[in-house]
């Protein structure tokens, strides 16, 4: 299984944003075993409509990337 960090959705896109916004959903089109992990909902800039997105924590940002996404991968082991 393959996991995606979401991060993209809350910032401003720019190249590397759409970048991960097509190639996450084109991996979801071709059926890849992924699990998509965001920050909450509220913080997105852009919507997301290919497939299922796991909430994971409650901060944004680089805090969000360095604490609470490795916090919640070890979790799941």
């Amino acid at each position: 299984m393959l996991f995606l960090n979401a991060k993209f959705l809350t910032q401003n896109f720019s190249g590397v944003q759409r970048f991960s916004y097509e190639l996450a959903k084109e991996l979801i089109k071709e059926k890849f075993e992924i699990k998509i992990i965001s920050p909450q909902k509220r913080y997105w800039k852009k919507e997301w409509t290919y497939g299922e997105i796991e909430i994971a924590g409650k901060l944004k940002g680089i805090l969000w990337e360095q604490v609470e996404l490795p916090f919640y991968l070890k979790k799941k082991k």
